[in-house]
C-alpha cells in the first residue's frame, strides 16, 4: 500500500491566495506564475513557487499520471494495446516532460530539486523555501513540525489535483495490495531456530506493540489495557522520524506492520489525515504492476538494469534544455536508444507476467 502521494501547499500562503479551486493544470500553472511574480521570501530566504521530489524515482510517473497515464516503476499497462509498456511509450510522459521543462525555463520549479539528495531536500523543505510541492506526504513531516512551531498556521496541505487532460480522470501516486516486504531466513543461517523464533516476536501481540508504541513508561503506557502513545511522542516524531526511531526505538524496524497496533488510528493530526484521505483520492489500483520482476540474469533483466541506473538522469537533461522545442524530438530519440537495445522483448516479459497475474487472480 502506497496512498502518500499529493501535491501539497503552505497553508498561510494559500489562504492569502484567497485558497483559488485549482480545476487544471493550466490554472495550477497561472497560479505558480502569480506566485513566482509575488517574489516572495521566508525568514529572509527566497521562496520557489514548486518543489519536484526529483530523488523518488517514480515521480516523474506521477507527474505524467495526472494526465491521465497510470504509470508505475517505468511502466504502465495499455488498454489499447493490450500490452505493459515502458513509459516512454506514454503520451502523457511527453507531457509532464513539457511542464516540468516549462516550469524550470521559467523560474517557477527550484533547479536545485533536480540535484538535491534527499537530506538536502529535507533541510529545503524545513526552510519554508517552497509554496508548493509535489511530494510524498510524510516528506514534509519535519517541515511541518518546524513551520508551525513559529505559526500555528504555516503547514503544508495536500490539494485536489487538478486534471491535466480534459474528460480524463487525474492520478497522483498508486496502491497495491500485493504486498512490498518480505523476511527470508538463509540457508546459511547458524540459528535458524532462533531467528524463527525472533520473527514470531515480530509477529506477535507483543512485539508489534513494542514496535508500534516503544518501551512501556518510556514511550508508550496503557490505558484500559490499549497502548497508547505518552504525551509528547509524536510530536517527537514528527519532529525527527528518522532520529526518534533510531533514538527510542518506535517503529525501527517497521517491517511487519499490523493495523490491529497502528498508533496513527490515535495520534495522527486532522491535516495528516486529511493529506493521506487526499492521496487516496487520486491513487490509482496498482496492485497487477507491483509484482513484475526481470530476472537480473537474462537481457531483458540487464536492460532494465541500465533503465533503472540511468533513464531518469537521461530525462533530466531533457528536463533542463533550454529549448522547450526538443523536448519532443529529445524523447522520442531516447525511446529509440531502447527499441535498438531489445526493449520489445522486456516489455513481452513484463506483459506475459501480467496476463498471468491476471489469470490467477481471477
Amino acid at each position: 500500500m502506497a496512498l502518500d502521494r499529493t501535491i501539497q501547499v503552505r497553508n498561510d500562503i494559500y489562504q492569502e491566495l484567497g485558497e483559488p479551486e485549482i480545476k487544471t493544470m493550466d490554472e495550477f500553472y497561472k497560479l505558480l506564475e502569480t506566485v513566482r511574480d509575488s517574489h516572495r521570501t521566508y525568514n529572509g530566504i527566497n521562496m520557489w513557487p514548486l518543489a519536484v521530489h526529483w530523488q523518488d524515482s517514480g515521480m516523474l510517473g506521477d507527474v505524467a499520471n495526472i494526465y491521465g497515464s497510470k504509470i508505475m516503476g517505468y511502466k504502465y499497462y495499455n488498454e489499447d494495446t493490450k500490452k505493459v509498456e515502458f513509459f516512454l511509450r506514454a503520451p502523457e510522459l511527453i507531457k509532464a516532460v513539457q511542464f516540468l521543462n516549462k516550469c524550470y525555463n521559467k523560474g517557477i520549479v527550484d533547479p536545485e530539486c533536480f540535484t538535491f539528495d534527499g537530506t538536502e531536500m529535507g533541510e529545503a523543505y524545513a526552510q519554508g523555501k517552497y509554496v508548493f510541492t509535489m511530494s510524498w506526504f510524510w516528506n514534509l513531516w519535519t517541515a511541518d513540525s518546524l513551520l508551525s512551531g513559529e505559526d500555528p498556521n504555516q503547514y503544508y496541505k495536500a490539494i485536489e489535483v487538478p486534471q491535466g487532460t480534459p474528460d480524463v480522470q487525474q492520478h497522483f501516486g498508486y496502491y497495491h495490495t500485493a504486498g512490498d516486504l518480505c523476511l527470508s531466513v538463509t540457508k546459511n543461517c547458524r540459528h535458524p531456530e532462533a531467528a524463527t523464533h525472533f520473527i514470531d516476536f515480530c509477529l506477535s501481540d507483543e512485539g508489534q506493540i513494542l514496535d508500534f508504541y516503544g518501551i512501556e513508561g518510556e514511550t508508550m503506557e496503557f490505558k484500559d489495557g490499549q497502548p497508547y502513545l505518552k504525551k509528547g511522542i509524536y510530536d517527537h516524531l514528527m519532529a525527527d522520524w528518522d532520529g526518534y526511531r533510531a533514538k527510542s526505538g518506535i517503529r525501527l524496524w517497521d517491517q511487519m506492520k499490523s493495523q490491529k497496533w497502528n498508533w496513527e488510528r490515535q495520534a495522527e493530526s486532522p491535516v495528516r489525515s486529511a493529506n493521506r484521505a487526499m492521496a487516496a483520492k487520486y491513487a490509482f489500483d496498482g496492485t497487477y504492476l507491483k509484482p513484475l520482476q526481470v530476472k537480473s540474469t537474462t537481457l531483458e533483466g540487464i536492460l532494465f538494469a541500465e533503465i533503472e541506473a540511468n533513464i531518469i538522469p537521461q530525462i533530466t537533461e531533457i528536463v533542463i534544455d533550454p529549448d522547450a522545442s526538443k523536448v519532443v524530438p529529445e524523447m522520442k530519440s531516447l525511446l529509440k536508444s531502447y527499441e535498438s537495445k531489445g526493449l520489445s522483448k522486456l516489455e513481452d516479459v513484463w506483459t506475459d507476467q501480467y496476463s498471468q497475474i491476471i489469470a490467477n487472480a481471477s
